[in-house]
């Protein structure tokens, strides 16, 4: 049995990350995000939101010492990791989130020094300093604390800590009641509600009231469970047996076992154990949307759950078609002003394009039942005119989504609205089909270099009408090819220096972001492996390392540490089809254990070769290097020869 608390580094993307290599293809790609993953070693159930945060005040989290970035290296607030307590409900990686509540601080006296952070494992950790202990363990919706201190354990319902400062929510009521063990406190934090119940099983209830809980006692030892929906299904989480976050741990961790290096196998583990975290799957009462992420893991991360964990892909498909069911379209979440119209309207498009590759992927739904709501969703965005301005990329993904219901449903017909699709994309790139157009446009973190490279289920389309060598040309200049090393960006460097620097250069963002991630397999698709493996090497060597700094940018909710197992294992999804890219894989052997396993062997014909020889599966040659996920799930052997 793998022992994965001496493997994965889950202080990983918590510092910042510095380009190992000097003189390396990498040093030439722009970071337009902060340096640094935005994570925290905070214990929590896997496809969870609820975890157990140490916490510090740093961003975007609540742990570190880093103040919050938009480009560049973070800057620091305090000298070291030190913490003042717990906290709850943490982003995973994210970026410029500005705000973020940590509910529930746990903290001892104000008058003790700063706790160090030490002894993390699977489903819980330990903190210990001169006169306080910790012990803390995990369940799905709780967390149970054993605490030794002569002082008193405070608890604070409503705490908003970003930046290090202690304030409440703008809007904020709470109602704390006692029932014998029970202490139940409703809080309404600026109209999210949250039902809170702390079981207290050790010491005694010193003080209550609306700011805050004092539990006092040589030992204090509680539960601390929550819910969006109930008391009773707060309560209900008490029931879970002990082990419970560390036996679907090793459940979902054991789903792939890998011969590698040392480095690999621990920057495999790390990377799936970071990406499992995303997305919150609730599971119970209550709606809670939140699309508007969607953009950071649909490449990546959730296909690697349709494929590896179906039970959970269902979950998911069921989520993101609750409101479609009910109501025939797809909600964007929030209501949004014109600025932000594109994003909104992009969400939709995205969470169909991951309906359409959940029914390829053989995930289970009654997805007739919806295939015309499907339809119409595009037909909506048609008839609003083409092309939509000025958020181009939009385009691309009303076109993925209209492909990705043809990909997964091949009768489907529909040719007059295919040559509408056909003409849009011809209309929103340049005269050569090379880059998309920039007169009246606007592009999120990149420019139009960023996102002319898309690899999706419109990608076929729009290379029939491309000039084959310009575009070749353009990929060459993108990944920095015979170009200068790129600017990197301190601590203290202005937003609107790194986006003109960016805007000038042109180049790739090395897994420092997810709008250009998919861009080396474009080579691949044209005929040329060989670059598209020197890419892939150069990112998988240099943007990957296993140290507390190791991950080079936002991980977004998975989206870059899903990559990441992707590609180890010498495969990338193509969004939308039933199409799976064969890379660089960094494995030498792998299995996925399923009822049918598949088998991955890599043969090298040198120690560190990754330019691709020939592939094989089930002892047949593949003229195009790629699978189907049916394949993987039918189960066999893939056999991939480097030189």
């Amino acid at each position: 049995m793998r022992d994965y608390n001496s493997i994965i580094n889950y202080k990983w993307g918590s510092e910042p990350f510095t380009c190992r290599k000097a003189g390396s293809l990498a040093e030439r790609w722009f970071f337009y995000k902060p340096n640094i993953g935005n994570l925290a070693p905070s214990p929590q159930p896997p496809f969870s939101s609820f975890c157990s945060v140490p916490y510090s005040g740093g961003y975007p989290t609540g742990y570190g010492k880093y103040n919050r970035s938009t480009s560049g290296s973070p800057s620091s607030f305090i000298s070291k990791n030190s913490i003042k307590g717990i906290t709850h409900f943490a982003p995973s990686g994210t970026g410029d989130i500005k705000n973020f509540y940590n509910y529930f601080l746990i903290k001892p006296s104000p008058k003790m020094e700063p706790l160090i952070y030490e002894n993390y494992a699977l489903d819980g950790y330990k903190i210990k300093t001169r006169e306080y202990e910790m012990d803390a363990k995990m369940g799905s919706h709780y967390v149970a604390y054993s605490i030794t201190s002569k002082h008193p354990v405070r608890i604070i319902p409503g705490y908003a800590g970003l930046s290090n400062h202690n304030y409440r929510p703008k809007r904020y009521a709470s109602n704390i009641v006692q029932d014998g063990e029970y202490l139940r406190i409703y809080v309404d934090y600026e109209s999210i509600k949250i039902f809170w119940v702390i079981k207290l099983r050790k010491g005694s209830i010193e003080k209550i009231d609306e700011n805050e809980i004092c539990l006092s006692g040589n030992q204090v030892d509680f539960q601390l469970a929550y819910s969006f929906d109930s008391f009773i299904s707060a309560e209900q989480s008490f029931i879970e047996e002990e082990n419970y976050v560390q036996t679907k741990w090793m459940d979902l961790l054991n789903k792939i076992d890998i011969e590698a290096s040392s480095r690999v196998e621990r920057l495999f583990y790390t990377s799936l154990y970071h990406c499992l975290k995303r997305p919150f799957i609730y599971n119970k009462e209550g709606r809670v949307f939140d699309f508007l992420t969607l953009w950071d893991m649909y490449k990546t991360q959730i296909p690697l759950i349709f494929l590896l964990y179906p039970d959970y892909g269902s979950d998911i498909v069921k989520g993101l078609t609750t409101l479609f069911s009910e109501e025939g379209f797809f909600h964007n979440s929030k209501h949004l002003n014109d600025k932000s119209y594109g994003f909104s309207e992009q969400s939709a498009c995205i969470a169909n394009i991951l309906i359409n590759t959940a029914e390829i992927y053989g995930v289970e739904y009654k997805y007739s039942d919806i295939l015309l709501q499907r339809k119409k969703d595009i037909l909506f965005h048609i008839r609003k005119g083409l092309p939509i301005k000025p958020n181009y990329t939009f385009n691309l993904d009303i076109a993925d989504a209209f492909f990705s219901i043809k990909n997964a449903n091949p009768d489907l017909g529909e040719e007059k609205i295919e040559e509408q699709i056909k003409e849009l994309l011809k209309g929103i790139f340049d005269e050569k089909g090379v880059l998309l157009k920039t007169e009246g446009a606007r592009y999120y973190e990149g420019s139009n270099v960023n996102y002319s490279f898309r690899v999706s289920a419109s990608t076929d389309q729009r290379i029939t009408f491309s000039d084959k060598e310009e575009l070749l040309r353009a990929l060459d200049s993108f990944f920095g090819y015979n170009g200068k090393r790129c600017k990197r960006f301190g601590s203290f460097s202005l937003p609107w220096a790194a986006n003109k620097y960016g805007n000038k250069v042109r180049r790739f963002e090395g897994l420092n972001n997810e709008p250009d991630m998919e861009t080396p397999y474009l080579y691949g698709l044209l005929g040329r492996h060989d670059r598209q493996n020197e890419v892939l090497n150069e990112i998988l060597t240099n943007q990957f390392q296993i140290d507390d700094g190791g991950l080079c940018g936002n991980d977004d909710s998975g989206g870059l540490s899903s990559w990441y197992v992707w590609n180890a294992l010498g495969l990338f999804p193509i969004i939308g089809t039933n199409r799976i890219l064969i890379g660089c894989p960094q494995i030498e052997k792998a299995v996925i254990n399923q009822d049918n396993p598949f088998f991955i062997e890599v043969k090298r014909e040198r120690e560190k070769a990754f330019y691709l020889s020939s592939v094989t599966l089930n002892g047949k040659p593949l003229e195009k290097y790629e699978i189907t996920p049916k394949d993987i799930i039918q189960g066999g052997k893939l056999i991939i020869c480097l030189k």
